[in-house]
């Protein structure tokens, strides 16, 4: 009992998770997927920040892997959750007591979810429209300034009383707890505001969703609607409106915005 021999494990090695999309139905592959929600023959084994190296006890002699590509919820360091409308990556692997098995999980978005929104910035016009008081939304073009493809959102503030205000068209989201999120890639040397605007009947509510601090290089972040959505239950629409502003510490400044998608389950 005191020398019992001990079970020796194989080992797992996850660098990154990448995800693979239609263009054309459901817009960019560009992701923020830190972590690795990881199963062994149906069973949790841990959750893990990437990069990871990990030990599994072999059960069999075929091995099921399932990976689940994590986030930030929100993008808060302390919310971190699978994302919910991408799938499993699925392998079976022949682990070996004391190797290291390199496993590179790509993940797809579920097949019964409905894009509302995919926005890339790749025309010249925009779906969200501006205030009469904002300033513009450029489509900028120069490499320097495009996170990928041909375009991104650039808004630029050239004083402190300069702000952005863009909505979006209205769309029908689903209640009662149901997942709906916007993606959203960015960079910005002043502030973003993300607001959900509510159709009620007879009535109008605007509530802060979010606000992102500055960001030197481009960011991916998942945000989390549905508890917004989920306070309306009679209301008729929803809008998304996208603010920029400077604050109290910055007199002129730009953001970029790409990749703008409002996702949920079909319903």
């Amino acid at each position: 009992m005191i020398n019992s021999e001990e079970d020796i494990p194989a080992y797992i090695y996850i660098d990154s998770i990448s995800v693979q999309t239609d263009y054309t139905t459901q817009g960019s592959n560009s992701k923020n997927t830190p972590d690795a929600w990881v199963f062994v023959n149906d069973q949790f084994v841990g959750g893990y920040e990437l990069p990871k190296l990990f030990p599994v006890f072999k059960q069999k002699e075929t091995d099921n892997i399932k990976v689940k590509a994590g986030i930030k919820n929100s993008g808060a360091a302390a919310l971190r959750v699978d994302y919910p409308f991408y799938k499993y990556y699925e392998a079976d692997v022949e682990l070996s007591k004391n190797r290291i098995d390199t496993i590179r999980p790509t993940v797809q978005y579920f097949n019964d979810l409905t894009f509302a929104l995919i926005e890339d910035f790749e025309q010249l016009t925009s779906t969200f429209e501006t205030t009469n008081e904002s300033v513009p939304l450029e489509i900028t073009q120069q490499p320097e300034e495009v996170f990928e493809g041909m375009g991104s959102a650039k808004i630029s503030l050239p004083s402190q009383e300069a702000f952005f205000y863009s909505i979006s068209d209205a769309f029908t989201l689903p209640k009662l707890g149901i997942p709906v999120y916007l993606e959203l890639d960015y960079k910005s040397d002043v502030f973003i505001e993300i607001r959900l605007i509510t159709n009620l009947p007879g009535d109008v509510d605007e509530s802060s969703i979010i606000v992102l601090y500055p960001k030197a290089d481009y960011n991916k972040i998942y945000i989390d609607l549905e508890p917004n959505i989920s306070q309306f239950s009679t209301a008729v629409s929803h809008r998304i409106a996208i603010l920029s502003y400077t604050g109290t510490d910055l007199t002129s400044g730009t953001t970029y915005l790409d990749n703008i998608k409002l996702i949920h389950p079909n319903f």
